[in-house]
């Protein structure tokens, strides 16, 4: 007796877990779509992080005088660059990289900055420059998606040869706060 009533236990959970699978499985394409509907990358209460680029303004020319650099970001918090590796935040944090024709020029959590010379007070060389902000994490990894904004703009005062004659390409002068 005891033995049939737990073969009639055994067969009855089966046949529940039977349609619960069956019913999860249905749900599938539901659960698929929902989850498409989600939005992804970081967001904030306030919505989606945004970046501009509203100092040097593409194909803009400047001479012998440092280039200052304004960056407008929104629902994004940024903090000061410094090793965070594997420590968890509870909202969207991190910090810019800034690039200069390419080259990484600084990590920093400025949103103004003087670009066009160096320790040394050389100047960039003549032509045309390409400055490029990205927003990344405290671990410095790229948004998913990736957010970045470039500025094209134009130095007239060719700055890059130096009384040695070396070439120099210029770099960051300093923060303005």
């Amino acid at each position: 007796m005891v033995r049939k009533f737990f073969y009639l236990l055994a067969l009855g959970l089966y046949q529940v877990g039977y349609y619960l699978v069956v019913l999860a499985i249905m749900q599938l394409p539901v659960l698929a779509q929902e989850m498409k509907a989600l939005p992804s990358g970081p967001k904030t209460q306030f919505g989606q992080p945004t970046l501009s680029i509203l100092k040097p303004t593409h194909g803009e020319t400047f001479g012998k005088e440092s280039i200052v650099v304004d960056i407008a970001v929104e629902n994004f918090d940024l903090v000061v660059p410094e090793p965070r590796f594997g420590k968890p935040t509870n909202k969207p944090v991190g910090h810019l990289h800034i690039f200069l024709d390419s080259n990484p020029l600084i990590a920093t959590n400025s949103r103004r900055l003087m670009i066009g010379t160096n320790a040394d007070g050389d100047l960039m060389a003549r032509g045309w420059h390409n400055l490029t902000v990205e927003v990344v994490d405290e671990d410095h990894n790229v948004l998913d998606p990736r957010l970045y904004k470039q500025v094209q703009f134009y130095v007239s005062y060719d700055g890059s040869q130096r009384g040695d004659g070396n070439v120099d390409g210029g770099g960051v002068s300093g923060f303005v706060k």
